[in-house]
């Protein structure tokens, strides 16, 4: 059970996490977009996704929106909280922006004054040293059934 004095759902707060494969084989390209609003306490999640580009058509071509039910908005609040990912932003280098043929994807998250943005590139959240950032990307993910929840 959560403790509410320490752990709540936002009443306000945004969430958005984009993510592109960069120059790849068509098969191994893909989109991802992650959406996620709070307005008056209530939340809505919408996720885009394309995958595999081998075709006419992206095999996967996936747009859902939908709210999001209270339980999850406050499960999702506290495993951000045990995170403590509002301290765990990450820019990219003047190298980083500087690559040709990468990616750069963001996540960003708002709640009133508390934002933090992490910024990565390609598999850079897979090193050692961005297992925070990591932690919390894959949390966004499992909202949109993508990676297991933490």
């Amino acid at each position: 059970m959560t403790d509410s004095s320490t752990t709540h759902a936002p009443q306000e707060a945004s969430i958005e996490l984009v993510e592109e494969s960069g120059p790849v084989s068509p098969a191994y390209q893909y989109s991802l977009a992650i959406h996620l609003q709070v307005k008056a306490g209530q939340a809505t999640l919408k996720v885009d996704e394309q995958r595999d580009f081998s075709g006419e058509k992206p095999k996967l071509d996936r747009h859902d929106s939908g709210p999001l039910a209270p339980e999850a908005l406050a499960s999702l609040w506290a495993s951000l909280a045990s995170l403590d990912a509002f301290s765990a932003g990450t820019a990219l280098s003047a190298a980083d922006r500087e690559r040709v043929g990468v990616a750069f994807n963001h996540l960003e998250i708002v709640e009133g004054e508390k934002r933090v943005r992490i910024e990565y590139a390609g598999k850079q959240l897979d090193r050692s040293s961005s297992g925070k950032q990591k932690a919390v990307v894959d949390r966004i993910k499992a909202l949109a059934g993508l990676t297991a929840e933490s």
